[in-house]
């Protein structure tokens, strides 16, 4: 994927916004969330074991149905 479409991902206008957000470290929780889906993959906080704890977007529940829990906003 390159700078101009993860930028485009994340509703920057240039590539450069990008790594502006990069150097100053300011990318938010939903930054993370939206290059994440970009990059096909979900973000995951885990624990010492190495589960998962907390996962954006959020898994679909056992059921089938969306988990309505831990989802990032």
């Amino acid at each position: 994927m390159s700078r101009a479409d993860l930028a485009q991902a994340l509703g920057l206008s240039t590539p450069q916004a990008l790594s502006n957000k990069y150097n100053r470290g300011s990318f938010t929780a939903q930054d993370l969330t939206r290059i994440a889906q970009a990059c096909g993959v979900r973000l995951a906080f885990v624990d010492d074991t190495g589960r998962a704890v907390l996962t954006f977007p959020a898994p679909p529940a056992d059921d089938g149905s969306p988990a309505d829990d831990a989802q990032a906003k």
